[in-house]
């Protein structure tokens, strides 16, 4: 009776696990329980060792409710935070009610801390090898780009700068108020986004005496 792949050795399934991408693995691990089990290995775990979250409430919703319960979230190491520049091209501009933004905020900074306290349970160092700050633009809802030139209209302009405040600010407030601990901490400073940019006195407004904000930087080394 010829065996079935299920019946080859852990070694052998990675070796075959090692040629696939993510939706292949993710197809073979329902075939049948033992292929699950032997090809949950290195492959399939690089895949969640990096992870891009949109700052929004309902992404961070998702991502908190997701590691709180552990498992292969809690393997993530490298954490893109992106916030979101909505930009719907002929529709005119809604001025923002205050309140509204202000609840907003407090609900994401709430649900981030909650989702880092979940990634310093449940991971192995209790913390993050590096957490990296983005903005990134959206155009009528559809494909999401960096800001490398946000363009000459100066609205725009203005609401990447208002959303890399706001990020930062989330971000900041969501590390005092969480157990998590990170080694990297990359603050809109990549090669490709030029637009991006923070105020001195937002830098300076940071509490860095603030006992929750000391310990989540205690381990940075860069």
């Amino acid at each position: 009776m010829p065996l079935g792949l299920e019946s080859c050795p852990e070694p052998v399934v990675e070796c075959i696990v090692q040629l696939l991408d993510l939706d292949d693995i993710r197809n073979l691990r329902l075939t049948c329980k033992p292929l699950a089990l032997k090809s949950s290995e290195y492959r399939f775990r690089a895949f969640f060792r990096s992870k891009h979250i949109h700052v929004t409430v309902d992404a961070l919703r998702t991502f908190a409710e997701g590691t709180q319960a552990g498992g292969l979230r809690s393997l993530i190491q490298h954490l893109y935070l992106v916030g979101i520049v909505e930009c719907k091209i002929g529709e005119p501009r809604r001025q923002s009610d205050w309140q509204k933004e202000e609840m907003r905020r407090t609900h994401e900074v709430n649900l981030l801390s909650q989702a880092f306290n979940g990634l310093a349970k449940h991971s192995k160092n209790g913390g993050l090898q590096s957490l990296t700050l983005r903005v990134a633009i959206v155009r009528n809802g559809g494909e999401t780009t960096l800001p490398l030139d946000s363009g000459p209209l100066v609205p725009l302009q203005k609401s990447v700068w208002l959303c890399t405040m706001h990020t930062f600010d989330t971000v900041v407030s969501a590390l005092a108020a969480s157990s998590l601990r990170i080694d990297g901490l990359d603050i809109f400073s990549e090669p490709n986004i030029r637009r991006p940019s923070l105020a001195s006195d937002q830098i300076n407004a940071i509490d860095w005496n603030d006992s929750g904000f000391a310990k989540a930087l205690a381990t940075l080394r860069s």
